[in-house]
């Protein structure tokens, strides 16, 4: 009887430190948020900004040979807005 109750003793103890332990590693773990941010580079998307900028500004809109369609630039130029903020933008990423 004694012998089962030393056992059952030394059972409740190693339980006891073994959970006491598991807590100390958990609660000392380096936090981590996240991968770190991989650094932006902006140099391509600038020099396509940049590009299209100026073929949009070339481009006239009309009715005559070599014109193009009034209202086909709002589809670029609504592009190169959002392109644009993405370049001013703090926060984008690569």
């Amino acid at each position: 009887m004694k012998s089962t109750f030393l056992k059952f003793k030394f059972l409740k103890t190693t339980l006891i430190w073994t959970f006491l332990l598991g807590v100390i590693i958990t609660s000392c773990g380096k936090k981590s948020s996240g991968p770190a941010p991989v650094p932006v580079d902006k140099t391509t998307l600038q020099a396509t900004v940049t590009a299209a900028q100026t073929l949009n500004d070339k481009t006239v809109e009309g009715t005559k040979p070599g014109q193009y369609e009034a209202g086909s630039k709002a589809a670029l130029t609504t592009a190169l807005n959002s392109s644009k903020v993405v370049l001013t933008s703090s926060t984008s990423t690569q």
